[in-house]
């Protein structure tokens, strides 16, 4: 959902002689500020303006405003404000102690994100400082100064020279370097570096967003460890690619933020009428000066006074300018978990065919990280996804160099807000990782293979399994004729090349072939694009590839939901008051379903059922409410190891709306000893809502032992004021799969074992000519006698 284009993406408050002025009641206004000031006057306002800010007592607060009148007087009383992101009219602002109560006077709904903004920035600090006492610390353990990202850059020129080359970018307002390195195979016959297709990755254009310097030299890091380690994957895409890195556009403005005021996020230019500094993401020069920036430079969103104003965009614009093999582009921001595409200054999508290739990628990189962290990012149009932004450097990227280009918001959703706690640089990095990487193969490889539902590891014995992949690529199309699936049930045996089916767009039907149960089934995948280039995946599918196991569904259990089977409501801890779970057919709201999922049923388990006056009449309010499944089995009656269990079932989570919307985890445990003691299965963040039935699947074996106790707990909790909670869950199955022991042959009357009583009821069929006496291992006549015995004597 838009914001109101009221909003613009933050608040600084005036200098120190601006308050003064307005408090003495004097007539102030941005056409005012925007004269010179007296030699004087601006000494005060640089004096105040590089004073050490503190923060003491200052709450993160997310408010909700209805119209032009709420907003304005909500942003009166901000320092500054947190988040950017809009979710319908809300904004997160940072108040001091005397304006919080203020605005707690006006009325307006809202809800404390963190109580003490300074709390969180000494315990920073503190870690900061603890981490760099540590003998041993790694480099991604805690945040690092500018200077300390210079070094990092340096050690890494000279621990992998003729792979990182040094690219300067330029210099910032104060002469201090803004520097960039890249990333590739060094040159080879038929292969010089200087050819290759080249992306962009850069952070921090805005000071305070501390993580985003971290990925980027995170991505850095790990690229270059799994190329020295000869990952087959990133060899191939640094043979083919440079990944060039920009940790730090904005370095005087990062500086301050850690001399002076840990809050600040623009450039340090004196605008020369007692405010300070240039948003750097509003000052490109596509569509500059349009919606969602500022002229007034008491804004953070202050576009500058003419495009490329500030030396630091002007620098990195020059830098891409002069790199036309850059092929794509990202800029990485917190926070909020977005991926975003152009446009920013418009809700008008880009033309075809890049608007497809963004939400392809979009979809791509949210999927990678979902794999990888089970983070939700959501992906989609920045104008329409976020707010309004005029002026970005995607936009001028896409734009102005028709090359692609996003905006990465990264962690988290305003937990911590700027202040993200050092535990998550390095799963932040991880994800941010996985998902760059799937860029890279779009842009580098002849051809991109990819599996939007999933790659099989395991598969039904005496059934064929169908596997959607999605070929594709930057610059080329496949050959859908040469498109194949390379398999084998035995890996004795050679592969055999099956083509695979066209869907059309890029899709294509591959299908694994059957096997019996214990075969391993090995495949990969080959193709041509339309140049002649060959392609596989995995990228070396003559030495590595991938591998299913076939078993038989030896347990399967399905609850529809229809009917109580055993559920137990409540728990000892839960203290919610409305929104408690019940089972019952659903009455549709803004945030819950109107449905349930069976195709069968109209019943399902729900966080209070019906609709009531408004969408937050029945959600859960005060606290948690528990929902705990009857105790089922996950073994074998006979016996057989279990290989495979797979716990499925539907959910329908919403915490997007409210005052406090994305505040809210869900929670579901698993228990094997009929409930005594659980264990997290599956945590959907806060800002996770599906707002639809979507089905989750959990892999038992190697999490949890399976036993005949299993439980499942399914946990909603209202843990803040002024968010909307709603659940439900449907069609919880569960499938368990391995093979069941072969029957041993010398057990000839099945019963109790191999005794001598086998020997007498082998011999009666034996002389009665019976199949599978007389002909006992395969040896009619008297030699079936020495095969019984023979398997009689050894046990089995």
């Amino acid at each position: 959902m838009k914001h109101t284009t009221l909003v613009p993406c933050g608040w600084q408050r005036w200098s120190l002689s601006v308050a003064l002025l307005a408090a003495s009641g004097a007539a102030f206004s941005d056409a005012a500020a925007s004269q010179p000031q007296p030699d004087a006057a601006a000494a005060a306002a640089q004096l105040a303006n590089d004073a050490p800010r503190r923060f003491d007592g200052y709450k993160a607060v997310r408010v909700r405003f209805a119209t032009t009148r709420e907003y304005l007087a909500a942003m009166t009383l901000a320092e500054t404000t947190w988040s950017c992101e809009a979710r319908g009219d809300l904004v997160d602002l940072v108040v001091g102690p005397d304006n919080f109560a203020a605005l707690r006077e006006l009325g307006l709904e809202h809800a404390v994100l963190v109580e003490d903004v300074q709390a969180l920035i000494d315990a920073e600090r503190a870690q900061i400082e603890q981490a760099n006492a540590l003998r041993g610390a790694g480099y991604f353990d805690t945040f690092r100064t500018y200077d300390e990202v210079n070094t990092r850059i340096d050690t890494l020129l000279h621990d992998h020279a003729g792979v990182v080359e040094h690219m300067p970018v330029g210099t910032s307002r104060f002469d201090r370097a803004i520097r960039g390195f890249g990333v590739s195979s060094p040159d080879s016959p038929g292969n010089p570096r200087g050819q290759r297709v080249q992306v962009l990755f850069n952070g921090t254009q805005h000071a305070r967003e501390w993580i985003s310097p971290m990925t980027v030299m995170f991505i850095a890091d790990r690229l270059l460890a799994d190329y020295a380690s000869g990952d087959p994957r990133v060899v191939a895409l640094l043979d083919r690619a440079e990944v060039i890195f920009v940790p730090i556009v904005n370095p005087d403005g990062y500086v301050f933020s850690w001399t002076n005021n840990r809050m600040w996020r623009k450039t340090r230019t004196n605008n020369g009428n007692g405010t300070f500094g240039v948003d750097p993401n509003r000052n490109w020069g596509y569509e500059w000066g349009g919606e969602g920036s500022s002229g007034s430079g008491s804004s953070e969103t202050y576009r500058g006074p003419a495009p490329f104003s500030e030396p630091e965009t002007a620098a990195l614009r020059d830098f891409i300018i002069a790199r036309p093999r850059i092929a794509a582009h990202i800029d990485f921001h917190s926070y909020g978990q977005l991926i975003l595409s152009p446009w920013g200054y418009t809700s008008a999508l880009p033309p075809e065919p890049a608007q497809s290739v963004f939400v392809r990628l979009n979809g791509d990189m949210a999927r990678e990280i979902r794999a990888e962290s089970g983070m939700t990012y959501v992906g989609g149009p920045s104008y329409t996804t976020i707010y309004p932004a005029a002026g970005t450097v995607p936009d001028w990227v896409f734009g102005d160099q028709s090359r692609l280009s996003w905006t990465i918001e990264l962690r988290d959703t305003g937990a911590n807000g700027f202040v993200l706690t050092a535990d998550q640089i390095e799963p932040t990095g991880r994800e941010a990782y996985r998902a760059i990487l799937t860029l890279v193969d779009y842009l580098a490889l002849p051809l991109r293979f990819t599996f939007p539902d999933g790659q099989p590891t395991t598969l039904e014995q005496g059934q064929t399994t169908d596997v959607l992949v999605v070929i594709d690529s930057h610059t080329r199309s496949v050959n859908p004729s040469t498109a194949v699936l390379l398999s084998r049930v035995s890996p004795a045996s050679p592969l055999v090349e099956t083509p695979l089916v066209p869907l059309g767009a890029d899709r294509f039907l591959a299908t694994l072939p059957a096997g019996s149960c214990g075969d391993a089934v090995q495949y990969a995948f080959r193709a041509q694009n339309d140049a002649g280039e060959w392609s596989a995946f995995p990228i070396d599918a003559t030495g590595t590839l991938l591998s299913a196991e076939v078993v038989a569904t030896l347990l399967s259990m399905r609850d529809p939901c229809e009917v109580d089977l055993g559920w137990t409501v409540g728990a000892p801890t839960d203290t919610a008051t409305t929104g408690i779970w019940e089972l019952a057919v659903p009455q549709q709201t803004a945030a819950q379903p109107g449905q349930d999922v069976s195709p069968d049923g109209t019943r399902c388990w729900i966080t209070g059922a019906a609709a009531g006056s408004g969408v937050g009449s029945f959600d859960v309010d005060g606290g948690a409410t528990t929902l705990t499944s009857y105790a089922f089995s996950a073994l074998d009656s006979g016996g057989a190891p279990v290989q495979s269990a797979v716990l499925s079932y539907y959910l329908w989570y919403s915490n997007d709306r409210g005052s406090s919307p994305g505040q809210d985890p869900f929670y579901v445990y698993i228990s094997n000893d009929d409930g005594q003691t659980w264990m997290p299965l599956q945590i959907i963040p806060g800002n996770g809502s599906t707002n639809a039935w979507v089905r989750f699947d959990f892999e038992l074996v190697g999490l949890i032992e399976p036993t005949d106790f299993m439980r499942v707990r399914f946990v909603a909790d209202d843990a803040g004021p002024g968010s909307i909670v709603e659940a439900a869950v449907d069609e919880l199955t569960l499938v368990v799969r391995g093979c069941p022991p072969v029957p041993c042959a010398a057990d000839f009357d099945g019963e109790n074992g191999v005794d001598v009583n086998d020997i007498f009821a082998f011999l009666a069929g034996w002389f009665a000519g019976e199949p599978g006496a007389y002909d006992f291992g395969g040896t009619p006549g008297v030699p079936a006698i020495f095969a019984f015995l023979s398997a009689w004597f050894a046990g089995c």
